[in-house]
């Protein structure tokens, strides 16, 4: 008498692996040859999907796939929540210049939306006007070393100057009220200049070279209505230069202190 042989179809597994900045399941983790898997993920807050890895090469189709006759690692990969609007790059504008910040929609759903620019030649008295329709940023530099960076006609209520900074005075000139920085200087080298507009709390928080330096509170209007263009003026002698101009637009606060383009 034959002995009849019974064969079993082999399972294979599914082997999730951890993911950082996010988490990702599968179902189901095992099956044999053929077996359909869906993916799911679900990323920290401040970030969004990238894309799945099956043992390190990148799924591109959705978020399913089929068991083969081997065993699989899934990877999920995240990515920050970061939008960039606008970017002028390289490009150098100098004075009695007034340039669009292209790509800057009428209204912004993201919390915070960060404008950076780079300035120089500060050799008298400098005004770069952030222009909306509720109003203008207005960043004035003087040639007694030190920078006036607030100076919002009709939108701050408020400044906060934030802790171990000193060196903050206070001002007022063509009936606008200013705050300056020592520490800023006066300086024909380029000098980063970056506000982070928080559209829920209403807080322009101000970085200059690298430092923060505290946050103007501010009224609602220039929520609704998003700076889009810049305007640099000129005073007395003097050739002020903007260049790396940068528009960007998240939910993560820390995200967009971190980001860099280079």
């Amino acid at each position: 008498m034959k002995k009849l042989l019974h064969y079993v179809n082999p399972v294979y597994n599914v082997h999730v692996l951890q993911s950082e900045n996010g988490s990702v399941s599968a179902s189901p983790l095992s099956g044999t040859y053929g077996t359909e898997v869906t993916l799911t993920n679900t990323p920290d807050e401040g970030y969004i999907f990238d894309k799945y890895e099956l043992n390190g090469a990148t799924l591109y189709d959705g978020n399913k796939f089929k068991i083969k006759k081997y065993d699989v690692s899934v990877q999920g990969y995240f990515r920050q929540d970061i939008t960039v609007l606008c970017n002028l790059g390289s490009t150098q504008y100098g004075a009695n210049t007034t340039f669009d910040l292209t790509g800057v929609p009428d209204s912004i759903s993201d919390r915070y939306v960060m404008y950076q620019t780079e300035l120089a030649n500060f050799t008298g008295v400098n005004d770069v006007f952030y222009k909306s329709n509720a109003g203008s940023w207005r960043m004035r530099c003087y040639s007694n070393n030190l920078m006036g960076f607030v100076g919002i006609t009709g939108i701050v209520s408020a400044w906060t100057t934030a802790n171990g900074v000193t060196g903050i005075s206070s001002f007022t000139a063509d009936s606008v009220s200013y705050r300056q920085w020592s520490g800023f200087g006066h300086s024909n080298s380029w000098r980063p200049m970056m506000i982070i507009i928080d559209q829920e709390e209403l807080k322009a928080h101000t970085f200059l070279n690298g430092t923060y330096v505290g946050y103007a509170t501010v009224k609602s209007g220039i929520v609704t209505a998003p700076i889009k263009q810049i305007q640099l003026m000129v005073e007395v002698n003097i050739r002020p230069q903007a260049r790396n101009v940068r528009v960007v637009s998240s939910n993560d606060y820390q995200a967009l202190v971190d980001w860099s383009d280079a």
